[in-house]
């Protein structure tokens, strides 16, 4: 499976991934003496009424099934916000991630808070709310190949359309530069149809070894990689809502480059509900520092865990009201009745 990511740093699925926390026993292991990271993430969670989850790293099928996990043993609030930096990975493990974070919220607010690009992007489209530090980035929804002949190599998706309309204009380019200057020196001794005809030759003789390169079955692989992003931006937003229209067209092809900044300002150009970060998230940033902007690759573990406290089950369920007081005592009140009698 292609993956969205960027082409200078691979952020392939790894077998032996470690993560900082272990899927089925998700709690906040920050220490015992207090902890900044976590001071600043209660702060926040009692104000939002939300879960604060942090994940840095690839996005692949193993750190998707991190998350769900994570999220399934939670004893939740209604609110959840997710920090995220990542290089990408996979658009089926990026959807996963998204999707269980709409599906067991009321609302999915997504914290750019630094480097963020391809996949993390298709994770930040499920988002009800996206909230831009102000070193916060996101990227065009790219794809990466597999390089041949290169372990490990990785080359932009949309690098290979640009490279194809690049040909293409160039043919056309080259046919009218040909066409009109055998018209123009001619002096009108070679007729329009034999003008057409070398100028046509001298075209695919300049661009034939470069075309014969193109693998078609190449370009479909990459092609059907740029649909499933869009396939499953459009799943995401039918639930979060947050695209403007056209929005998607644009995240796909609009941008000249995987690296693209698409920081705050361009955000507002493409989701409807994008803010800066406020004093308590900035507090959250700068205590969590590198491990919260700048993304770790595939060779490092990465960190995947909640920032802030997890409820009791004694403040999920609330406080006993008086009708669930009377109801428990009604059982004991009829037993010591029946005692009298």
């Amino acid at each position: 499976m292609p993956k969205l990511s960027s082409t200078s740093i691979s952020v392939a699925p790894t077998a032996e991934i470690q993560t900082s926390v272990t899927p089925c026993k998700p709690t906040n292991n920050l220490g015992s003496k207090p902890d900044p990271i976590l001071s600043a993430a209660d702060k926040i969670s009692g104000a939002r009424n939300a879960d604060l989850f942090l994940f840095n790293g690839p996005i692949d099928r193993v750190t998707s099934v991190t998350v769900t996990n994570l999220v399934s043993h939670r004893i939740k609030r209604p609110n959840i916000i997710l920090v995220m930096s990542t290089y990408g990975g996979d658009p089926d493990a990026a959807y996963l991630i998204a999707k269980c974070l709409q599906c067991n919220y009321e609302k999915f607010t997504f914290m750019v808070s630094g480097y963020c690009k391809s996949a993390g992007t298709l994770v930040a489209i499920g988002a009800h709310e996206l909230m831009f530090s102000p070193y916060g980035e996101l990227g065009p929804l790219d794809i990466q190949i597999p390089k041949k002949d290169e372990l490990g190599g990785q080359e932009s998706g949309s690098a290979i359309n640009n490279a194809l309309d690049s040909l293409m204009s160039r043919a056309f380019s080259s046919f009218e530069a040909f066409f009109l200057q055998l018209i123009q020196r001619s002096q009108g001794q070679i007729t329009i149809q034999t003008a057409a005809k070398i100028a046509k030759d001298l075209s695919i003789g300049l661009l034939s070894p470069i075309s014969q390169q193109i693998n078609p079955v190449y370009v479909g692989e990459v092609g059907r990689a740029l649909n499933i992003a869009l396939h499953y931006g459009k799943m995401l937003n039918g639930m979060s809502l947050n695209l403007k229209k056209g929005a998607l067209d644009k995240l796909i092809s609009a941008y000249p480059s995987h690296s693209f900044v698409i920081d705050v300002h361009e955000a507002q150009s493409i989701f409807n509900r994008v803010r800066s970060s406020e004093e308590p998230e900035e507090l959250l940033r700068v205590a969590l520092g590198d491990m919260g902007s700048i993304p770790l690759n595939f060779q490092q573990a990465p960190i995947i865990r909640f920032l802030s406290s997890e409820l009791s089950i004694a403040n999920r369920r609330g406080d006993i009201t008086n009708d669930e007081s009377r109801n428990d005592n009604g059982p004991d009140k009829a037993v010591s009745s029946e005692a009298g009698k």
